[in-house]
């Protein structure tokens, strides 16, 4: 009931039920200062997808989930990227990712979705070998982590998008 009263007014604005894509990009910050890299030398380390008014991203604890802002946990957002030929994301596939579980493992082949998979797979993108070598993941097991398979990251998201043309608004920068 409470899915469909968010979607009743995110489609309040289309008859159609459709929105623009727009992706955010968030950097974060340890307690030193430093940056906090998923990858050597990386900027970002959460993305989400604005549909409407409303951010689809995923939740480590309520895995893909539609709100109003991504909590301040995931990092500041930094900058958006706005596709070239306006690009809409339809109702019926935001509806059938929400309530995906969160991947722990960052499995790209598996039923959960980690903030990465969720919007390069909402966007056709294509995944590449991972490697898990930011400070991020220095206390991680990484014998656990699935290093080489197949995966993205916010990096690799926001390099593939500027290639394909997408573009990002002075007044975005926040």
């Amino acid at each position: 009931m409470r899915v469909a009263a968010l979607f009743a007014g995110l489609c309040l604005w289309t008859l159609n039920c459709f929105a623009q894509i727009q992706v955010a990009f968030f950097e974060k910050f340890n307690e030193q200062g430093e940056r906090v890299e998923l990858e050597d030398g990386g900027r970002f380390f959460h993305v989400a997808v604005k549909v409407g008014e409303f951010w689809l991203h995923t939740d480590s604890f309520y895995g893909v989930s539609l709100v109003e802002t991504v909590p301040k946990s995931y990092g500041r957002p930094l900058l958006r990227l706005y596709s070239p030929d306006k690009r809409v994301v339809h109702f019926s596939d935001v509806e059938r990712l929400l309530g995906v579980p969160y991947d722990r493992d960052y499995l790209w082949d598996n039923e959960k979705l980690y903030c990465s998979e969720l919007v390069s797979k909402l966007l056709g993108l294509k995944p590449r070998p991972m490697s898990f070598n930011g400070n991020h993941w220095k206390d991680h097991d990484q014998s656990r982590l699935p290093n080489g398979e197949l995966g993205s990251s916010p990096d690799f998201i926001f390099q593939q998008l500027l290639s394909l043309g997408w573009t990002t608004r002075c007044e975005d920068f926040y």
